[in-house]
């Protein structure tokens, strides 16, 4: 009876320390930017240009303030929340995020308000986004046209200041290489 608790012992050991080494990985994975199947490899940056990029990459703003998740999955502040955790560091989008259906789409400022037109690019059944209607999908989870966004789609609170920083940034990402 003795050998056998010894057994059991070792075997529950050996598990703990194996499940704890693959969440290690998967907490280092998920510090860096998306790769294919949404799995992260690369780390984020350690600073930035602006607060919009700031937010964008990491979900806090300047001040040190994370945006509140108001609405839209919970296992979003589990990548980090941020809008990079699905959407990619060039904003393009197209991998499946975890534990989601939805494909994360190109938020991009000029796909979002039509202004860029990507070759089999996604066709919007509403009217191009604006700056006021981008915040909205970002607090609200709303399109133009009023039709509700993926429930992948977090929903956020922040403040103004920071919603223009973040929609400026999208105005940034028009200019990156993807």
């Amino acid at each position: 009876m003795k050998d056998r608790w010894w057994f059991v012992f070792a075997v529950v050991i050996a598990v703990v320390i194996v499940v704890g080494v693959s969440l290690l990985a998967k907490v280092r994975i998920g510090a860096g930017q998306p790769a294919a199947g949404g799995v992260l490899t690369e780390p984020k940056p350690t600073s930035f240009r602006s607060n919009g990029a700031r937010i964008y990459w990491t979900g806090v703003d300047d001040q040190g303030k994370r945006a509140a998740l108001s609405g839209g999955p919970s296992w979003v502040t589990m990548r980090g929340g941020s809008c990079v955790d699905c959407h990619g560091p060039d904003g393009r989008g197209g991998k499946q995020c975890m534990m989601g259906t939805a494909i994360p789409p190109d938020i991009r400022y000029g796909v979002l308000t039509g202004k860029i037109h990507e070759p089999g690019g996604e066709v919007m059944d509403h009217p191009p986004y604006t700056d006021a209607t981008i915040k909205r999908a970002i607090g609200q989870g709303l399109d133009p046209g009023n039709g509700k966004l993926d429930l992948t789609m977090p929903r956020w609170r922040m403040s103004e200041r920071d919603l223009n920083d973040l929609v400026a940034y999208l105005k940034e990402l028009d200019t990156k290489k993807g």
